[in-house]
């Protein structure tokens, strides 16, 4: 699976961020799977993770401006054995890849688009 995404960054100071990792709350209305939740890790040079069965990671990792702009995502191919585990990587993967705008509210981290938003909380022990 291969695409590009485009974030609208809103003021946030991206040198905070970058190195950071976070485990996703909430997948487009649904909540992951217990052990199995999708998590993001913000740079430096590419976005990476898991999307709770699958591994990914960009191409490329850019701040321009506003933009958080991310190059080409590569997934892993391995079917998950848990249908509802394979319905929120699904829905992980087409909102991941539909993102607009990254923000933060109350300390979650949300990146939303077309596809719904993704709410992160930080993982403890994370850079930065």
């Amino acid at each position: 699976m291969l695409a590009a995404s485009a974030l609208g960054c809103g003021g946030i100071d991206t040198a905070s961020i970058t190195g950071t990792q976070w485990q996703a709350i909430d997948v487009a209305g649904q909540a992951p799977i217990a052990g199995k939740e999708p998590t993001i890790t913000l740079g430096p040079g590419k976005v990476s993770g898991s999307a709770g069965c699958n591994d990914y990671a960009s191409t490329s990792f850019v701040i321009e401006g506003d933009r958080i702009l991310t190059g080409g995502l590569g997934t892993g191919a391995t079917v998950c054995k848990d249908p509802r585990l394979m319905a929120v990587e699904e829905a992980y993967y087409k909102t991941l890849l539909n993102v607009e705008r990254i923000e933060f509210r109350g300390g979650l981290l949300v990146l939303s688009g077309t596809g719904g938003e993704l709410v992160f909380r930080r993982i403890q022990g994370s850079v930065r």
